[in-house]
């Protein structure tokens, strides 16, 4: 048999009521979550525009990492030129542009511009003038000796004489007419006095000093600069190399003289005689030998711009130019000299 159960099971309805009845107000439905007012910006970060880089079928990673860079738009025009192996030292020149089909410069100007040369103009020669030490003879120091000369053979004296001019280092020459030896004398002491003899003569050269000038500078001058005239206006430098021996004077005989043309004529000075200066002196000049009349003698001095007038000794054939207006002041000493004096009308 069954047994009975500890309680019996009955139908009967509890003390409490059941607590599935329902509530007197309905529970409300939770509410949804409330949209966000506006969109999420756009994210910062740009899409991966390029595809990864496959892996080698062996799984091995690849031998270089691909490139950050994007992609150009296009194609550059020119492709890239090759590298060379070798390291250029110096940076190659820019490519030069295709050349246009007309010149680029603007049409030249109608005369070249004149610029002044980068090299500096010579400067012009100095004029000298050559004065015989007198009485006529070889060139000698104040202890008599012989000085220090270099020797030039088979001159005449007017080449002797150029030789001096041209020379920086000759201070004179001395000129033996027997033998034509030219020497040109080194040094200003060796004119202190002469040696006496006929057919030796000795001129000391006489340079004046130099005149002030610019300095030189390294800037052009927009004009070419006119270089100073070294010899004076309406003269030349004709010189005149004959001797000269008046006494115991001293007679410079001078490359400057006067190439302007003006009518003259001859006034001899009375009483007849040698011309003389004031103090009885026998001036400047220079002395012709060997002429034959007092009109050839007229007619050196009218040809040679330089002479002021003339005296001429008939017993001698001499002829003396003179070169001062102060040798017509008067006469004096013998009664068979002339002096005639050019006048300029």
């Amino acid at each position: 048999t069954n047994a009975p159960t500890d309680a019996p099971i009955t139908n009967a309805p509890t003390d409490s009521p059941s607590m599935n009845a329902p509530t007197s107000i309905p529970t409300k439905e939770p509410s949804p979550p409330a949209p966000t007012p506006s969109p999420t910006q756009t994210p910062s970060q740009p899409p991966t525009t390029h595809t990864p880089a496959m892996a080698d079928a062996t799984g091995s990673p690849t031998s270089a990492p691909v490139s950050s860079h994007s992609p150009t738009a296009g194609p550059t025009a020119d492709p890239t030129a090759v590298p060379s192996a070798a390291l250029t030292t110096d940076p190659s020149a820019a490519p030069t542009d295709t050349p246009s089909k007309t010149p680029s410069s603007a049409a030249p100007t109608s005369a070249p511009t004149v610029f002044p040369s980068s090299a500096l103009t010579a400067a012009p020669q100095t004029p000298v003038t050559f004065v015989e030490i007198l009485r006529r003879g070889c060139c000698r120091t104040a202890s008599g000796g012989q000085g220090s000369a270099d020797f030039v053979e088979d001159l005449t004296q007017a080449e002797c004489q150029d030789e001096c001019a041209l020379s920086a280092t000759c201070f004179g020459y001395e000129w033996h007419a027997w033998d034509l030896l030219c020497e040109l004398h080194l040094s200003a002491d060796d004119f202190a006095k002469t040696s006496p003899r006929s057919t030796c003569y000795c001129f000391q050269k006489i340079t004046p000093p130099p005149t002030a000038t610019a300095p030189i500078t390294n800037a052009p001058t927009f004009t070419p600069t006119t270089l100073p005239n070294m010899v004076p206006s309406g003269v030349s430098t004709e010189t005149e190399t004959t001797p000269t021996d008046v006494g115991d004077d001293i007679v410079t005989t001078t490359q400057l003289a006067e190439t302007s043309v003006k009518p003259f004529s001859f006034q001899e000075l009375f009483p007849r005689g040698c011309c003389r200066t004031a103090t009885r002196g026998g001036g400047t000049s220079t002395d012709l030998e060997g002429i034959a009349s007092q009109a050839e003698c007229e007619t050196e001095c009218s040809t040679a711009d330089f002479c002021l007038g003339y005296e001429y000794n008939p017993w001698r054939s001499y002829c003396e130019l003179h070169l001062s207006a102060d040798d017509f002041a008067r006469t004096g000493g013998r009664s068979d000299c002339i002096c005639v004096q050019k006048i300029y009308t």
